[in-house]
């Protein structure tokens, strides 16, 4: 089973690990900007019509940023790979992206409660007497 994951799955412990600071959160209040990683999908961030910034993982991450009194400054990777690589290198504080949770992956980052759960599912047209030539 995959394990999605966002804002709400690293606020708590990944900035605290990767930064040099006592205290992050204070660190960052200082700043005036947490800087987040995503990834441009419609899930996770997208631009609406009108330019804004919106989507489900921006809003958490939005509205996570109000609570603590600071900006928020996306940072957006060539590809998914790069997720990782920007929060290991202090590129950002937390990764909002729609992160399944592996096991390789919490050996080098923490993660909080996931807010949702995922299982991967094929779905496929039955054509009844005839066998799909693709199979």
């Amino acid at each position: 089973m995959f394990f999605i994951t966002t804002i709400l799955a690293v606020i708590g412990w990944l900035f605290l690990a990767n930064l040099t600071t006592d205290n992050q959160l204070e660190a960052i209040q200082k700043t005036g900007v947490l800087k987040i990683v995503t990834r441009n999908t419609p899930t996770t961030y997208i631009s609406d019509k009108d330019g804004k910034p919106a989507g489900f993982e921006y809003d958490l991450a939005k509205a996570f940023a109000d609570e603590i009194g600071v900006e928020i400054e996306l940072v957006i990777p060539d590809s998914f790979g790069d997720i990782f690589p920007v929060i290991k290198n202090h590129k950002a504080h937390i990764a909002a992206a729609g992160l399944t949770i592996t096991e390789s992956r919490e050996a080098e980052f923490s993660f909080a409660q996931p807010y949702a759960y995922s299982t991967p599912t094929l779905i496929y047209r039955v054509t009844q007497g005839q066998k799909n030539r693709y199979l």
